[in-house]
């Protein structure tokens, strides 16, 4: 009898040990919250905008951005002229654009804000922080315990001569004259570097993950043309 109790004892004792070998101390899991919560990379916001001008519909204001897809921002937007509008866009992947406004090229600024952290959605928040603290940078403002975007830009263009041509990729593989493609091609490519100048100020404010997608996506409705083929030919040249 006495052997039987020493057996259970001991069962028990195996189980109870097992049990408490699997069972996390409340500070192991504070700790591990921790860890987890500095993995979270901070963002030094970049932001870049730059005009399109359309004969037809006019002027539209067009932005580049590392914040994440979803983001809520809104534009004042105003020229000395007197002209003022405010617009509120969505940031999707890594890109965003104003409407269109009945007014011509020229000098503007465009004061980009963005709402308070608490009005964006989860998923920018997880990405932001509840309270926009993994913002940084020249363009994020602090207040009340808070990161919010604010950004004075200033963005000027001023209308240039139309091409003469517009590049047709049909007509440019089929044709027997190489030379007229290559024509077609030069041209895609000063524009695409004309672009940068203006946008990066000839490349002192230069940001690659900002102002390419800009850029390849202007000269992508300059000439009528896919992004990736102007991407083709601006790699192509650029080596």
């Amino acid at each position: 009898m006495k052997k039987s109790v020493t057996i259970l004892h001991l069962v028990m004792f195996v189980l109870l040990v097992g049990c408490n070998s699997q069972k996390v101390a409340p500070n192991e899991v504070s700790s591990t919250n921790k860890v987890e919560e500095e993995i979270k990379e901070k963002i030094q916001v970049d932001l870049a905008i730059v005009e399109e001008y359309d004969q037809m519909k006019e002027l539209k204001f067009y932005g580049s951005t590392n914040l994440p897809s979803d983001m809520k921002l809104v534009l004042d937007i105003s020229n000395k002229k007197g002209f003022t509008s405010q617009s509120t866009v969505i940031v999707q992947n890594g890109m965003f654009s104003s409407e269109w406004f009945e007014e011509k090229p020229g000098d503007y600024e465009i004061l980009v804000t963005s709402p308070t952290p608490k009005e964006q959605s989860q998923v920018v928040k997880e990405t932001i922080g509840e309270e926009g603290e993994l913002l940084f940078g020249e363009h994020v403002s602090s207040y009340s315990n808070e990161n919010n975007i604010k950004a004075l830009i200033p963005v000027s263009y001023h209308e240039k001569e139309e091409q003469p041509f517009k590049y047709d990729p049909s007509t440019a593989e089929n044709t027997q004259d190489s030379t007229a493609r290559s024509v077609d091609e030069d041209a895609v490519y000063q524009y695409i570097m004309q672009e940068f100048d203006v946008i990066t100020n000839y490349g002192e404010n230069y940001f690659p993950e900002v102002h390419d997608p800009i850029v390849i996506e202007k000269a992508s409705k300059h000439f009528e043309m896919t992004v990736s083929e102007v991407d083709k030919i601006f790699m192509d040249k650029a080596m």
